[in-house]
């Protein structure tokens, strides 16, 4: 092992035992996990932790395991069910009321995971990835590229790019996605019980309005790993280039401090850590475009809210710092 490699191996066994430290402080699981969903428990909004808090009533939503920011509606969001659910994205507005609905035809819900919003060449565009593999049978995972559509109406998508991305050591569950514009990739984080996580990257494709069916098969990159347990979701500041990942407990920032910066010295910063709302089960998050961070949760109308990014001053408790 040489000097270089020596240091790099301390970074991550440092950022390995630190990250280990806050993780494991959360003994439990949520306390409202094991309350049906019908019974509707009553839902934390600690203004110290999230903010501007709605469900989604009168939607399709309920297994909110995506979640995408429009860039063709004001204050619209995409989401989506899990799996064994119609291949249907659902739009919402800051209230929590269903404007539209897109359904990609020709598409299965094999075990759809996450989404991403993004703006290519000039043209808003959406990320869709049926990529859960609990048991690790899956050889591939797919991934699904299509034009944003309209989010107050409900259409019906035909032309849908499809990547078949296998891993290039073994099978993986994959729960967080996300693209990353300026460097052309789009990310992957896979999902595990201990506190490590594997990231692997492809090329962001060329847009193409091929239909369904016609696919493209990508062996991913490994990039790096994490320190973090059970990754659920995962975006990327398209104004920055910053990273936020949320696991069932906490979220974590990871900033992008150059523009030539590369993804591992990314990820080889100790991110900032925040925690979450005590939902369901927290499995999607999406930055908006003045970098404010949302998250939804599974359950039955299910909640969507956003991250409070500061803290109460310590000299007065009401008033806000940035806020």
């Amino acid at each position: 092992m040489n000097q270089t490699q020596a240091k790099s191996g301390m970074k991550v066994i440092s950022a390995f035992t630190v990250l280990c430290g806050l993780l494991v402080v959360p003994f439990g699981l949520p306390s409202n996990w094991a309350i049906a969903d019908d019974k509707q428990p009553k839902l934390d909004e600690n203004p110290a932790v999230v903010l501007d808090v709605v469900r989604l009533k009168k939607s399709d939503v309920t297994e909110s395991s995506g979640l995408a920011v429009s860039n063709v509606g004001k204050n619209r969001w995409w989401t989506h069910n899990d799996s064994g659910n119609k291949s249907y994205l659902y739009a919402v507005d800051n209230r929590g009321k269903a404007t539209g609905r897109c359904r990609l035809k020709g598409i299965e819900n094999k075990d759809w995971e996450d989404m991403a919003s993004f703006v290519h060449d000039g043209y808003p565009r959406l990320l869709v990835a049926d990529s859960g593999n609990n048991l690790h049978k899956r050889k591939s995972i797919e991934l699904y590229l299509l034009d944003e559509p309209n989010p107050d109406k409900k259409t019906d998508q035909k032309r849908v790019q499809v990547l078949h991305v296998t891993f290039p050591d073994q099978p993986r569950d994959c729960e967080a996605i996300a693209v990353d514009t300026e460097r052309q990739k789009v990310v992957l984080i896979t999902k595990g019980k201990l506190p490590y996580a594997v990231v692997y990257t492809i090329d962001l494709p060329k847009r193409n309005s091929r239909p369904a069916g016609d696919t493209e098969k990508i062996v991913a990159q490994k990039a790096t790993t994490l320190s973090i347990p059970m990754v659920s979701g995962m975006d990327i500041d398209s104004k920055n280039g910053d990273v936020w990942i949320v696991n069932y407990f906490q979220a974590f920032h990871f900033k992008r401090t150059a523009n030539d910066q590369k993804l591992s010295e990314q990820f080889a910063k100790l991110p900032q850590i925040y925690s979450l709302p005590n939902w369901k089960q927290v499995e999607a998050v999406a930055v908006d475009q003045q970098h404010q961070v949302w998250i939804t949760s599974e359950g039955k109308s299910p909640p969507l809210g956003r991250l409070r990014l500061t803290r109460p001053s310590p000299t007065n408790a009401s008033s806000t710092v940035n806020e």
